[in-house]
């Protein structure tokens, strides 16, 4: 008797964060080997409403998560921010396993220093160069604080600090 063949799906998802551009590290994680679907950008490439929506629904769904955070306590609690939350899920919740890229320029002794150094560095920089590509603002309209994992969680959380001026 024939047995059905299991294809594995490793779904990612790989944000466009300004710290990660430069050493090209996605281009790489998204060329991995394997089965995979990559969400992030094809949703916002559909034009039919009813197929961006169930892509951006799918989009939530990655077992693998690249990105980076505004900024990192000395205690390792991070913050990131959001205009329109996409890639929040996937750090609160849906993917198994997070995988951040931070400069050590990110590091701040603790979250009101974090919070000062989103609203006052990063968010203005992302708002000039949203505008400079292009013509929108951007805005800090969801912000997550991230102080651990449950312990019943089975989720990974990498974070490789770089010590190179990079993001923002």
């Amino acid at each position: 008797m024939a047995q059905a063949q299991q294809t594995s799906w490793t779904e990612k998802d790989v944000r466009s964060a300004t710290t990660i551009e430069p050493l090209q590290i996605a281009e790489e994680y998204v060329r991995m080997p394997g089965d995979l679907a990559y969400w992030n950008g094809q949703y916002a490439d559909a034009q039919e409403g009813y197929l961006r929506a169930k892509l951006r629904r799918e989009a939530v769904l990655s077992d693998y998560y690249l990105g980076s955070v505004h900024a990192v306590t000395q205690e390792g609690d991070f913050i990131v921010a959001s205009n329109t939350g996409s890639q929040l899920p996937h750090i609160v919740f849906t993917s198994k396993n997070l995988i951040f890229v931070v400069s050590t320029k990110k590091i701040v002794k603790n979250l009101d220093e974090a919070m000062e150094r989103l609203i006052k560095h990063a968010y203005p920089l992302e708002d000039k160069k949203l505008m400079e590509k292009y013509n929108i603002h951007t805005g800090v309209s969801k912000i997550i604080t991230f102080k651990g994992e449950s312990t019943f969680s089975d989720r990974t959380i990498s974070f490789f600090l770089v010590e190179q001026n990079l993001g923002y």
